[in-house]
């Protein structure tokens, strides 16, 4: 999800850099109008002041002085414009950085499902589910495969969906798992024991489940 908003961020930066450097070359393309411009003017008015000698010479050095002064803008304008182009070519080859990340990570992500589904191919859609979301593959698995109400005991069946989950993930070390324990709406009432209610008893839940691949496989 962050990548996904520095994505966007570097795509809006990009727009609004192209848009700044097509207004710098309009810019440009105006300065060079007007220099040559100033230039037909200037060589109009130089040839009429050697035909008359009507020109001084201070005159004629303003005229050059003008000519240098709108050749510096163009160079400062071409400076700038180059700069802001070097900035949307780093910023273009980040956000080709960016995708190629998120579509690696989507594509492990994808991967890893398909083998956690492949895996625990023979249990039913009503006593487990795998799915993926924000880049992350989520195994949820039913009460009815893992406990019985009130227990925080792992069932058959369900010790043998753990025990084919964790082969995939021994196979894929480098992830890192969460486990989350949770109960029905059932309010659990106990006078003795460590399990005061629901929440003491999602813990132990994700407790017993935590030592299953762990201690057993």
């Amino acid at each position: 999800a962050k990548l996904d908003a520095s994505l966007e961020k570097l795509k809006n930066d990009s727009t609004e850099l192209s848009k700044l450097i097509d207004n710098m070359k309009n810019e440009m393309d105006n300065l060079l109008s007007e220099k040559e411009r100033i230039e037909k003017e200037n060589q109009e008015k130089l040839k009429d002041a050697l035909s008359q000698n009507q020109k001084t010479n201070a005159e004629l050095l303003q005229m050059q002085l003008d000519l240098e002064k709108q050749k510096l803008t163009l160079d400062q304008k071409q400076k700038d414009l180059d700069k802001l182009q070097s900035e949307i070519a780093l910023k273009s080859n980040r956000i080709n950085d960016l995708e190629k990340t998120l579509n690696e990570q989507k594509m492990q992500s994808e991967k890893l499902k398909n083998m956690i589904t492949d895996a625990l191919v023979k249990f039913n859609a009503g006593e487990l589910e795998v799915y993926t979301k924000d880049g992350k593959v989520y195994v949820s698995m039913s009460d009815k495969l893992l406990f019985k109400s009130g227990s925080t005991i792992v069932e058959t069946k369900g010790i043998e969906a753990l025990g084919k989950l964790a082969d995939v993930i021994k196979k894929n070390p480098d992830i890192l798992v969460n486990i989350e324990g949770h109960t029905d709406n059932v309010p659990y009432s106990s006078s003795a024991g460590c399990i005061k209610d629901n929440w003491d008893l999602s813990l132990m839940r994700a407790s017993s489940v935590l030592h299953i691949p762990t201690e057993k496989y």
